[in-house]
């Protein structure tokens, strides 16, 4: 009856070792595809003097990434070879990760509204900075604001509809009348 048990845990656990491999694995993949995707970096422009999206947030999955997959690794060790240490190891780092995970979820949720509102200062900020400008830093950012409103079918930064979000705009960023972008266009 015991072994039963046993196999039972130890099937448990290495069930819960594959899943932690193809998220670890899948983080990985999506922050070296962040790296390279360059619809990725003209979106990532946008945020370019944040605080909240520094420039090394791809970098950040990568590592976690590979963190879950070691981690991993040592739980499916332990499992298979039954080594109370590696076993040991392996909890207490899944602890501190959930720990972790909810720290930050109890941070963020109870930050959210400051965070929205740091968000949208930041984008008002660069867009009064940078948008129609003609330095490269600029023109990217320029580029990034223009592919994002023409993917997501939006104008500037607040969901507004019609002639509001027009005016919104142009109060805004002050464009010029010779520029052409896609917020200019839905002025019919």
């Amino acid at each position: 009856m015991i072994g039963c048990g046993l196999k039972c845990a130890k099937i448990l656990i290495i069930f819960f070792n594959i899943i932690l491999w193809i998220t670890g694995a899948g983080l990985a993949a999506l922050g070296v595809w962040f790296t390279i995707d360059d619809d990725f970096k003209k979106q990532s422009d946008l945020f370019q003097d944040s605080e909240l999206f520094p420039e090394y947030f791809p970098y950040i999955m990568i590592a976690a990434g590979v963190l879950i997959l070691m981690i991993g690794l040592i739980g499916c060790c332990g499992a298979v070879r039954e080594h109370q240490t590696l076993l040991g190891v392996f909890i207490l780092c899944i602890v501190l990760i959930m720990g972790l995970e909810i720290a930050g979820c109890v941070y963020v949720y109870l930050n959210r509204y400051d965070i929205l509102n740091d968000m949208e200062r930041d984008l008002k900020n660069s867009l009064k900075k940078y948008y129609g400008a003609s330095d490269s830093k600029s023109e990217a950012f320029t580029e990034a604001m223009d592919y994002v409103q023409r993917e997501f079918t939006c104008c500037g930064i607040q969901v507004l509809r019609g002639v509001a979000r027009i005016i919104l705009w142009h109060a805004l960023v002050k464009i010029p009348s010779h520029v052409t972008r896609c917020c200019v266009k839905v002025v019919d």
